[in-house]
């Protein structure tokens, strides 16, 4: 009976052991973070920024200008409230990281479409607004 009695005793303690071991060894969940849009790529990379302000066009019920530069399209869905973007890097904006070179853009809003071209340069943001 003694020998049985120190096996469970022994069985007990390496249960523990083990258990104290296995809890310390865990990881603590984080909980997960606010999913926030990435941010804008630094100035390095040239941009070509999109903008509109609330006195050239109403963006309401759901309107939106759908804007074109290199075969990629972006929704401009925001005003800038002020006198005029100053930065790439605004909210109200919507920018394209490109390359240097000569790039054609087209915005569409309803029907109406307006096109132009802009020559961006290395280490540069250039800043379009658009008014239909």
């Amino acid at each position: 009976m003694n020998i049985r009695f120190q096996s469970k005793t022994l069985l007990l303690y390496l249960i523990f052991i083990l258990s104290v071991f296995q809890i310390t060894s865990c990881k603590k969940d984080t909980p997960p973070t606010e999913r926030r849009a990435a941010p804008p790529p630094p100035l390095s990379s040239p941009q070509l920024a999109f903008w509109t302000d609330e006195g050239s066009i109403c963006l309401c019920n759901g309107d939106s200008i759908y804007i074109s530069v290199n075969n990629t399209t972006q929704i401009l869905d925001k005003y800038y409230y002020g006198t005029r973007v100053t930065t790439c890097n605004d909210d109200n904006a919507i920018r394209f990281s490109l390359m240097p070179g000569t790039y054609s853009w087209q915005a569409v809003r309803r029907s109406d479409t307006l096109r132009g071209s802009v020559i961006i340069n290395a280490n540069s943001c250039f800043l379009q607004e658009i008014k239909f």
